[in-house]
């Protein structure tokens, strides 16, 4: 993946002509500030619907600091953490900044306001997001090659889409998106959301007690508002607006975001 993420930013500044700063990629202390925000949002993203499902009688915590005997290895762990920073950096540059960039020039000068051609690109970056995981990532865990895997990832592409535009760098949604993805392995284990034979350590193991709820599109829809909920109050928190990040995106003289 991090090759593919090279060639994905070496075409697109080449063929574009733009620096790496224009696809929202800069050192600055929003960048970072972002980063670790997301990363907060992300955890509350996958713990929040959880504690959501146990509350309502679907699920009982069952193991909490659970450990694994003759589980995964920690290099085995600290493979799966970095294939996770890998595959979530190259969607977030492919779907976020070089899709959401130049869709949103292309359907904005075709239209009268510049506001409608960002919302269209924000829809169809994410109905993208949604169908490559069919046609790419063979599937998703429980959910397989399927509509609901279309729909959960084109909705939380949806979330993440936003928090793009809304500060003009992939620092949130990288960060939402990784914590999101190694929180539901990592932290939080619900057992029919684990495929066969799945064996890490976590901070809360969930047993199943009534079923539906765990691989619903009620879970899906409920991780979809926290995370968008968590974007637009962190957002508009920090900067006191949600006007479009990448209109105030100002790169200094050195390609650094100030």
């Amino acid at each position: 993946m991090l090759l593919a993420l090279g060639v994905v930013l070496a075409v697109a500044t080449r063929v574009d002509q733009r620096p790496l700063s224009s696809y929202g990629i800069a050192r600055s202390r929003r960048w970072v500030t972002d980063l670790g925000a997301g990363l907060i949002g992300g955890i509350l993203m996958s713990g929040a619907p959880i504690a959501v499902g146990v509350a309502l009688g679907y699920g009982t915590i069952t193991e909490v600091f659970a450990s694994v005997a003759g589980g995964s290895t920690g290099l085995v762990i600290i493979a799966i953490i970095f294939g996770q920073i890998s595959n979530v950096l190259y969607e977030e540059v492919l779907f976020r900044s070089v899709m959401i960039q130049n869709l949103a020039e292309g359907l904005s000068a075709r239209l009268d306001r510049r506001q409608f051609g960002m919302i269209g690109t924000i829809g169809a970056s994410s109905v993208v997001f949604g169908f490559s995981h069919v046609i790419f990532a063979g599937g998703g865990g429980t959910e397989g090659r399927s509509l609901q895997l279309i729909f959960s990832a084109a909705l939380f592409g949806l979330a993440w889409s936003t928090a793009y535009v809304l500060t003009g760098h992939i620092a949130l949604p990288v960060g939402i998106h990784l914590a999101y993805n190694l929180s539901n392995g990592f932290l939080f284990q619900v057992s029919s959301q684990l495929s066969a034979g799945t064996s890490f350590p976590a901070l809360l193991r969930i047993g199943v007690t009534a079923g539906g709820f765990w691989n619903s599109n009620t879970l899906t829809i409920l991780r979809f508002g926290v995370a968008l909920l968590f974007t637009v109050g962190w957002v508009y928190l920090h900067d006191g607006t949600l006007r479009t990040g990448i209109d105030r995106r100002a790169p200094d003289d050195n390609g650094a975001e100030k």
